[in-house]
């Protein structure tokens, strides 16, 4: 069985733990702008996402498109079923097949369609497609005024501009996009993409005349993924993936899935019983949704094998690292 890839696997990480920050505002109380880096992990999230998609095996859309929805349906599934026999949440059908409510679920599925045309016709030739992406994202900005107040709001706007993540994971994965490491020169480009992402807005929020610059933060943002992938890569950081704190991070980060689903539910659920406790109510609410993500998966696990020809294995169940 082919090695995972330990860089994605931290990056994946890095992006569990910016997006859980990202919804923990309800536990800062007064220092909630500490909130923040919600987009940074959205677009890890896609990149890596995209990593692996042209590297496995492709064929006919349809048995293609199933293998996606054998990884992402059951957890949600799963999902579904502990909050209906929690009595918390039940969830139509029509609500589970638009991937339970969770937009990500949804923008992930649909982005499936078009990347597999997209590997059919251009899987190594990035140029159109991303060009496409690129001039759809501008086009829709200028001609939708709400863009540019809250470009990373609840809006369709951002299943646009994330797809641009995955087509730039996809194409660096099957080392189509080439790069070069060079360390201290990537955490020099990692900190300035940071700290041009954060600025520009700032300007936006605190000058209206500048808000229609805020387009302008992508290329950064962009330049948070690449560099922060490119670090990942280093070899200190694949040197730590394999000791003890590396499989810790392994485990996370295979969790993904999982906890960008059961945060929603749960930060708010916390908060209102620990956000006393603060600061421990961070490393509480951690743990918490780390077992539950962990729980939801492996219901999942049983859902998937419950529908496959063979014997049920319960130790792939309950696996905590692949």
């Amino acid at each position: 069985m082919k090695e995972k890839n330990l860089s994605i696997e931290l990056l994946k990480f890095m992006a569990v733990i910016i997006v859980m920050n990202g919804h923990m505002d309800v536990l800062y109380g007064k220092w909630d702008f500490l909130a923040t880096g919600g987009a940074i992990g959205d677009a890890l999230f896609f990149f890596v996402s995209g990593y692996t998609i042209f590297l496995g095996s492709f064929g006919r859309f349809d048995n293609w498109y199933k293998r996606r929805i054998k990884r992402v349906y059951p957890s949600v599934i799963a999902w579904a079923a502990v909050l209906s026999f929690w009595n918390f949440k039940q969830l139509t059908v029509v609500q589970l097949v638009n991937g339970g409510g969770y937009w990500f679920i949804s923008c992930i599925m649909l982005y499936y369609v078009v990347l597999w045309v997209v590997r059919r016709f251009a899987e190594h030739k990035p140029l159109i497609p991303i060009f496409v992406c690129c001039f759809g994202v501008v086009i829709w900005y200028y001609m939708d005024s709400s863009c540019t107040d809250a470009m990373y709001g609840n809006n369709y706007f951002k299943w646009m501009f994330f797809f641009l993540f995955m087509l730039i994971g996809a194409y660096i994965g099957n080392s189509t996009l080439k790069i070069k490491f060079r360390f201290w020169s990537d955490v020099v480009s990692m900190s300035l993409s940071l700290v041009l992402f954060y600025g520009i807005q700032i300007v936006g929020d605190r000058y209206s005349l500048m808000s229609v610059f805020q387009l302008l933060t992508l290329m950064p943002l962009i330049g948070v993924a690449l560099f922060g992938y490119k670090l990942c890569c280093s070899e200190v950081a694949v040197r730590m993936m394999h000791t003890k704190l590396g499989w810790c991070i392994r485990l996370i980060s295979g969790l993904c899935l999982e906890v960008y689903i059961v945060q929603v539910t749960l930060i708010p659920l916390l908060a209102n019983t620990i956000a006393s406790l603060f600061p421990f109510s961070f490393l509480i609410t951690f743990v918490a949704i780390i077992f539950v993500a962990y729980l939801t998966r492996c219901i999942g696990r049983v859902f998937s094998q419950l529908f496959d020809k063979e014997d049920m294995d319960w130790g792939k169940v309950f696996k905590a690292v692949s």
